[in-house]
């Protein structure tokens, strides 16, 4: 279907509208996100129409930006599309339309159901890998989050939503990947305030 728009205007699309019917690439990028794409960490093209779902993670220990980005180039290409650390910087490490491997496959394969993800694309990873956007936060367990940290995650999630036109499912790794440790017990008040608010407080 095709609506006519206003210049300058946006336009948003509801959660089971039209999946994947429209990208904004000229969504404003958030204030603190510096890109230094890791081709070795892309997978193949992700098609806006398999857009569904924003996984979140923590990382379990303390990096820099590029260390993690050659610790997993070293490990395969398993990371992220992003990442926020404790001051609120945000590092892109490959393109929103590229798969990357960071969501381990179901524990069941019902969870595929649930959150409804296919795999469409052999060699890829799972169903997950290939219908999400993984966001990394900096965050060893027992520590608090930063506000600032937060606050980039908010900001993080807002252009992902302008980018796809629509708001996609938030859910933490280990809400499809059952055996999973992330994310910590300190950020689930902050995981439900973004679940049903798309903010994390």
């Amino acid at each position: 279907q095709v609506r006519l728009v206003g210049k300058g205007k946006s336009v948003s699309l509801s959660a089971g509208a039209y999946p994947g019917a429209l990208v904004n690439a000229k969504t404003a990028k958030p204030k603190g996100l510096t890109v230094k794409i890791l081709h070795q960490m892309e997978h193949g093209y992700k098609s806006p129409y398999y857009q569904r779902c924003i996984v979140m993670h923590d990382t379990e220990e303390h990096r820099s930006f590029d260390s993690w980005g050659r610790a997993w180039i070293e490990r395969g290409g398993v990371g992220t599309q992003f990442m926020v650390d404790r001051k609120g910087n945000i590092r892109q490490y490959a393109s929103m339309n590229q798969i990357c491997w960071h969501a381990g496959g179901a524990t069941y394969a019902k969870l595929n159901t649930k959150f409804n993800v296919v795999s469409y694309k052999s060699g890829a990873g799972s169903a997950m890998n290939q219908c999400s956007i993984g966001i990394e936060m900096d965050h060893v367990a027992g520590e608090s989050y930063t506000k600032k940290q937060l606050d980039a995650v908010d900001r993080l999630i807002a252009y992902i939503d302008a980018y796809y036109g629509y708001e996609c499912t938030i859910l933490q790794h280990k809400d499809y990947r059952l055996i999973n440790s992330d994310c910590s017990k300190e950020f689930q008040p902050y995981l439900r305030h973004l679940k049903k608010y798309r903010t994390t407080r």
